[in-house]
């Protein structure tokens, strides 16, 4: 990831809004009845990484994507879901590019430095390049109020991923203290956490 600019202004997207930014972890399939009954009900902003088969695309406000391998793997699905994507744009291929040329594409920009964290209104620069990351950035650069991560259940069998998501959610969580940012499903990370069955929430 060279310096990729954006074009995408993400200011007002998710202006005092709640979000619920789903990851493909398992507890996401185990707990989906209670988060499809909060989505129907509380009406969130609902932000998917990548594509997940478990998630109905009708539910899906946003996709976020920025890995060009993955974008590429999954481009079909997200053509056929139809639904915007946030992606940086520019670390794709023209042949990447052609594959999701009928989509409404929010490109957000992305830098990798080390010990780096900073969320800019048209990109981001990040310590490591997870799209968890890259979407977080894009949504305390629009002022979301609150973010609820589910399916973000960790790394068990991984210590250096787990580490650098620990390190990640750290330093957003200190850069960014605006944004209310807790999981709703069981999760191994060092983050805040709630329960998407509290009645509260």
């Amino acid at each position: 990831y060279k310096n990729a600019h954006g074009s995408w202004s993400s200011t007002g997207w998710a202006k005092d809004r709640t979000v619920l930014l789903l990851a493909s972890g398992q507890q996401l399939q185990k707990h989906w009845p209670a988060i499809s009954d909060y989505i129907e009900q509380q009406k969130p902003l609902v932000v998917c990484l990548n594509h997940a088969s478990v998630v109905p695309e009708a539910l899906v406000d946003v996709y976020v994507a920025c890995h060009p391998t993955r974008i590429r793997s999954q481009a079909a699905a997200y053509q056929q879901a139809g639904k915007p994507l946030v992606v940086p744009w520019q670390v794709l291929t023209e042949d990447e590019k052609a594959l999701l040329k009928d989509l409404r594409i929010m490109d957000y920009g992305i830098n990798i430095a080390d010990g780096d964290m900073q969320a800019g209104e048209t990109g981001c620069t990040l310590p490591y390049p997870f799209a968890a990351a890259y979407a977080l950035c894009a949504l305390a650069a629009s002022e979301a109020r609150r973010v609820l991560l589910c399916g973000f259940d960790g790394y068990h069998n991984n210590d250096n991923l787990q580490n650098q998501m620990n390190d990640t959610f750290a330093q957003y969580m200190a850069c960014h203290p605006h944004v209310n940012l807790c999981a709703v499903t069981p999760t191994t990370y060092h983050i805040p956490q709630r329960s998407i069955y509290m009645p509260d929430l």
